[in-house]
């Protein structure tokens, strides 16, 4: 064991806030996957490079499990919130096809346009119906390009990593 005084996280602990901050915003979770890869390397590393400071490393460790855990609850949550606002615009298109027959042929007759979807979402999302393929669409907000689809035919979403 070291002779040297015990250091206080306090490094660590700002490091991961600011990580919490950035990586838990739209877009940037992706990263979140390149961080750890990294942490857990470095970690792994002086774990084995100086079993002295073994202890330490293990608090600096648990503090960035917390961080990555958070990470990942705020990117769940806004998932699931907006699935929950998309769930609400593929029940009023059903309601819609239910009404007329037919699902909407261009998103502007049931008022679901590129930039009232953005808004009600939060994120960028699309209606189309192109013949009988009936399908709204929108943005990950965890991987940048990726999409969230709903096919009306099938009654299913489905996630392209694009």
């Amino acid at each position: 064991m070291s002779d040297a005084p015990k250091k206080k996280p306090y490094a660590t602990l700002l490091a991961a806030a600011i990580a919490v901050i950035f990586l838990g915003q739209p877009y940037w979770g992706a990263l979140l996957v390149i961080w750890v890869a990294g942490w857990a390397f470095r970690t792994a590393y002086a774990m084995l490079q100086k079993p002295a400071d073994r202890a330490e490393e293990i608090v600096k460790a648990v503090i960035w499990v917390i961080a990555f855990s958070l990470v990942a609850a705020i990117h769940l949550a806004r998932l699931g919130e907006i699935r929950h606002k998309a769930d609400a615009v593929v029940a009023e298109i059903k309601d819609y096809a239910t009404r007329h027959g037919h699902y909407p042929t261009n998103p502007e007759e049931i008022g679901l346009t590129h930039d009232v979807l953005k808004k009600r979402l939060g994120v960028s999302g699309d209606y189309r119906n192109s013949g009988n393929r009936a399908i709204l669409v929108y943005d990950s907000t965890f991987f940048a390009f990726a999409r969230y689809t709903y096919e009306f035919a099938s009654n299913e979403w489905w996630y392209d990593a694009d």
